[in-house]
């Protein structure tokens, strides 16, 4: 992860014309940094208690819920945790990307980039069964299992969100590895690898099960404000100020989702119609084991 002192020129000046519906997405992830820029970009908030409805209402801002507080250093030993700030590099993806759409961040990894599969789809069947509908649900995370089998249990929480019509998207992984993650693989899940400027980067997971790449490669997002990264080595480096570049297919997979939402937005169709335009459609370029190139701008 790299610094950026100054507001970086490719987050101003852009003009879009105004959506014709809201595309609705949720982010299950490290959670939101309080005092990071990215709640300064429109639609980005922490909500678990309160989201969105059958009828998908826009709602005012949810109270505080420190439980999806995404601090920089939960620990207090002073340096930045480990994948602290990933939860927000992720939304702001998204709502740079799809300035249309709404995004709603909740915790289910802690900054040591731990999480459990159980806790996911715990949280997952709490979105479903509080009535909460989103169009798309993004899931930067991945693990692997015994003989590759799938967890029953996440695999159950996917499948009844994907029945609601739900589009699910999930990183591939960052192992350079062909063996399949979860849940990226999982039937119907739109599972992204990473591009780098000269094709897949060296580090994404690859195989028929990835069903879709982006650029996942020094990707530019939101970030804490004001914190210093601690490095030793490099004494004299800048705080972050509120941006950070960033590679993992865990920033190629909200790519990938910005895109399915501004296609919704813009067009005034349902997320599963979109995926099928930016993903599925056959007529799209593909590379072997990496699936469709998606790329925003």
């Amino acid at each position: 992860m790299e610094w950026t002192p100054e507001e970086p020129e490719l987050w101003r000046g852009r003009q879009y014309s105004r959506p014709a519906v809201d595309s609705h997405v949720l982010v299950l992830d490290t959670g939101l940094a309080p005092d990071a820029i990215g709640g300064k970009i429109s639609g980005v908030h922490a909500r678990s208690k309160e989201a969105w409805g059958p009828t998908k209402k826009k709602l005012p801002p949810p109270k505080p819920d420190t439980d999806n507080r995404d601090p920089h250093d939960a620990n207090n030993d002073d340096w930045l945790d480990p994948v602290a700030g990933h939860g927000t590099f992720i939304a702001g993806i998204i709502a740079r990307l799809a300035p249309g759409a709404e995004v709603a961040v909740g915790k289910v990894l802690e900054n040591t980039g731990e999480g459990d599969d159980a806790d996911i789809a715990f949280r997952i069947n709490a979105v479903i069964q509080a009535g909460q509908r989103p169009d798309i649900l993004v899931l930067s995370c991945s693990c692997y299992s015994e003989n590759d089998n799938a967890p029953l249990g996440l695999a159950s929480a996917v499948a009844r969100i994907q029945a609601l019509g739900t589009v699910v998207v999930a990183a591939a992984g960052n192992d350079g590895s062909c063996r399949v993650t979860w849940p990226a693989a999982l039937p119907g899940v739109i599972s992204v690898g990473a591009l780098g400027p000269d094709g897949p980067a060296e580090f994404s997971n690859w195989g028929s099960w990835v069903k879709a790449c982006a650029p996942g490669v020094d990707v530019v997002g939101s970030f804490y404000n004001g914190v210093d990264e601690h490095d030793d080595e490099n004494p004299k480096s800048s705080d972050f100020q509120g941006w950070a570049r960033w590679s993992g297919t865990s920033f190629a997979a909200p790519i990938v989702a910005a895109a399915i939402a501004r296609e919704q937005s813009l067009y005034g169709i349902s997320a599963v119609e979109a995926a099928d335009r930016v993903v599925h459609d056959r007529r799209l370029y593909r590379i072997p084991g990496m699936g469709t190139v998606v790329n925003v701008h």
